[in-house]
C-alpha cells in the first residue's frame, strides 16, 4: 500500500527562477551580463532598458486637466510619482491594492 500523508513540494512557477547552476565565469550572449564569483555584474553600463526589461511604460493618454501613465510595474508607477512630486512639489496620494499588484498614483498641484 503507498503512503499518501507525504509532503508535496509544488512546484516554483517564477519565471525568472533556474535550476540550473551557471559556470563561473558566464557570458550572457543576448544582454553582456556577466556571472562571476556568484554575482551577476554588467562589464559595461547598460541601456536603461535592458538593465529593467519588465519595467516599460505602456501607455501615456493626456487628457484636459490631467495625464494618464500606464506602467508594466507597480513600483515603476511609484517612482515616476515620486519624481513628478519632488520635481513639482504638490499633493502626492498612493493607492495600493491588497489583492492584487497594483498601485493608483494621484498627483496633483493647485496653481
Amino acid at each position: 500500500m503507498e503512503r499518501h500523508d507525504r509532503f508535496i513540494q509544488e512546484e516554483v512557477h517564477d519565471p525568472y527562477f533556474t535550476k540550473e547552476k551557471h559556470s563561473d565565469p558566464a557570458v550572457c550572449t543576448k544582454c553582456g551580463v556577466v556571472f562571476r564569483d556568484g554575482i551577476f555584474e554588467w562589464l559595461e553600463r547598460p541601456p536603461e532598458n535592458a538593465r529593467r526589461p519588465l519595467e516599460r511604460v505602456i501607455e501615456i493618454s493626456p487628457g484636459a486637466d490631467r495625464i494618464d501613465v500606464k506602467t508594466t510595474y507597480e513600483h515603476l508607477a511609484r517612482r515616476i510619482g515620486e519624481a513628478v512630486h519632488r520635481a513639482f512639489k504638490g499633493e502626492l496620494k498612493l493607492f495600493y491594492s491588497e489583492d492584487e499588484k497594483f498601485i493608483r498614483v494621484h498627483w496633483r498641484r493647485d496653481y
